[in-house]
């Protein structure tokens, strides 16, 4: 609790808010640094120690929410990570904050941070699914270009890995309520779970592109091979994001499992799905019982990387 109000009066309030810590009187203090750590109520606070208590906080990698109604709390706000204005303060603490509370009721406040935990829970799932799609896209897009003889999908296969692995998934999983606490770092997340994805799909496709190397393989039985190929590894990859697993999560993944399964057996004409021969159809199912250690042992390189990055940046 920080007041420019005299610290007896400060420490009398927060008792009556469940705070078991003495005050400070912080005008007779020169460093805030040597008090931050030992004190929870600061009495006789200036608008300059403010800030320097929010920066003291977040220099020990605290992420910080501050709250006010006054200009002298203009500037400890505009360095929080989170600044709240009471509704009926000042303009200037208003225009600064990133929420304000209308009514001035702090009970708002486990609401608000629940509302936030799942729309950054929920949008770092559904990035993760339209990224992997992203990923593979530009990667093969490339291959085509330097490697491949034609692009292994065609434009209505491609809808439908899209529909089953993304689309409709994310739009369950946006819904979702998630009020999971936010670990690590966004994009890191996001990253971690698309990339081996992507990398998966783009290896799948360059081996079934050797394979007609060494024997013959039709456009029409490629493209065949690359779709189910593609479509398994985004529906594994789905299954990784939607752990820890939910009865909600649990039904998607078996509705988007069996709708695939039934679209490559009973739609073939409409997605151009062919008859494979024998020695293609082993090489898919060994490709799809690969697709799952691949994905680890991808993904592990990847945190690992991710996490070496860090040390070296911090």
């Amino acid at each position: 609790m920080i007041s420019g109000d005299d610290p007896k009066t400060v420490e009398a309030l927060a008792r009556k808010a469940g705070f078991t810590s003495k005050s400070i009187d912080m005008s007779k203090v020169q460093d805030v640094e040597t008090v931050v750590d030992s004190y929870s109520i600061f009495g006789r606070v200036t608008p300059e120690q403010k800030k320097e208590l929010v920066l003291a906080l977040k220099k020990r990698n605290k992420t910080v929410a501050m709250t006010g109604d006054g200009v002298n709390d203009v500037m400890a706000l505009k360095e929080a990570d989170c600044s709240i204005a009471m509704g009926s303060g000042s303009q200037a603490c208003k225009s600064v904050a990133s929420l304000v509370l209308l009514k001035d009721q702090m009970n708002a406040l486990p609401a608000i941070l629940y509302q936030g935990r799942c729309v950054i829970n929920n949008i770092q799932r559904t990035a993760s699914l339209f990224l992997v799609k992203t990923l593979f896209s530009i990667g093969l897009s490339l291959l085509t270009l330097i490697f491949l003889k034609n692009y292994p999908f065609k434009p209505i296969q491609l809808t439908l890995i899209s529909a089953l692995a993304t689309g409709i998934p994310s739009f369950v999983l946006t819904l979702e309520p998630n009020g999971n606490k936010v670990k690590g770092n966004f994009l890191q997340n996001v990253i971690s779970k698309a990339l081996p994805g992507a990398i998966c799909v783009i290896c799948s496709v360059i081996g079934v592109s050797i394979l007609g190397h060494f024997i013959y393989i039709s456009p029409s039985e490629y493209s065949t091979m690359c779709t189910i190929l593609a479509g398994v590894n985004a529906l594994m990859v789905l299954i990784r994001v939607c752990v820890p697993m939910t009865t909600l999560r649990k039904i998607l993944v078996t509705i988007m499992c069996m709708i695939f399964v039934g679209s490559i057996i009973l739609c073939k004409n409409f997605f151009y799905i062919v008859h494979l021969r024998w020695y293609e159809i082993i090489y898919v199912i060994l490709n799809i019982c690969l697709i799952p250690h691949i994905l680890t042992v991808v993904s592990s390189w990847i945190k690992l990387f991710l996490k070496q990055k860090n040390k070296v940046w911090k």
